[in-house]
């Protein structure tokens, strides 16, 4: 279902490509210490309950997370996916903390 919502085609799950990660510079100070970066990181599971006729529906989907965060140095989509994968990885933006779970969900 994801590789379909990133337009990929076949047997991608055998093989998914983790290009879903873009990350820009919005504005540079080199002077003030870095860049305001932006970016979008890999799919999430988006789960909503949708009122229809009386009763809530559980629809699934995909979410890109929205970051924006100040870095020392200049970011390219590469270099953005490796410190998706590190520790510390940038924290989304507080302003999404009401729409973001707040643990892990669990398997009914």
């Amino acid at each position: 279902m994801l590789g379909g919502l990133m337009l990929y085609g076949g047997n991608s799950w055998n093989g998914p490509r983790d290009d879903a990660a873009r990350i820009i510079d919005v504005f540079r100070n080199s002077g003030a210490g870095g860049s305001l970066m932006v970016g979008i990181g890999r799919p999430q599971a988006l789960y909503v309950l949708y009122p229809h006729e009386g009763r809530e529906v559980l629809c699934l989907g995909a979410v890109l997370p929205y970051y924006e965060f100040r870095h020392p140095d200049w970011l390219d989509d590469e270099a953005w996916r490796a410190l998706l994968g590190s520790d510390p990885c940038p924290a989304p933006p507080e302003w999404t903390k009401p729409i973001r779970a707040s643990k892990p969900l669990e398997r009914p």
